[in-house]
């Protein structure tokens, strides 16, 4: 039997996209937020993506909500990897590197909107 791909109820910030796609591919849904944030800082793709994936991916049925609950349940509480190592921590990790290397960025390229005078608008 396949797996189908849903947006997910129980994994649901926005959409549940994101959440959706974790469930189906096994990975966790804070990597793609986190993807889907840098595509719309970067490019703006990242939105129209999203937006796309919430109109064409259907939403999950009560019952198979139901019974993705009940196998998440008997499941750890924590993500850890094959060694057995907990990495619930690496997406935090992520996130605050990408803010260390933003605001180093910007410190030494005059910021994201400076004049030639040195004023912020």
């Amino acid at each position: 039997m396949s797996r189908r791909l849903y947006r997910s109820t129980e994994h649901k910030i926005i959409g549940g996209v994101c959440g959706g796609l974790g469930e189906h591919f096994d990975i966790d849904p804070t990597w793609l937020r986190i993807a889907f944030v840098v595509l719309a800082i970067t490019k703006g793709i990242g939105l129209l993506l999203y937006l796309i994936g919430w109109v064409i991916i259907p939403k999950r049925s009560a019952e198979e909500a139901a019974e993705v609950a009940a196998e998440t349940a008997t499941e750890s509480s924590t993500t850890t990897s094959k060694s057995g190592v907990n990495t619930s921590f690496l997406p935090g990790i992520v996130l605050i590197g990408l803010g260390i290397m933003f605001l180093f960025c910007m410190s030494h390229s005059g910021g994201l909107i400076s004049n030639t005078s040195g004023r912020w608008f």
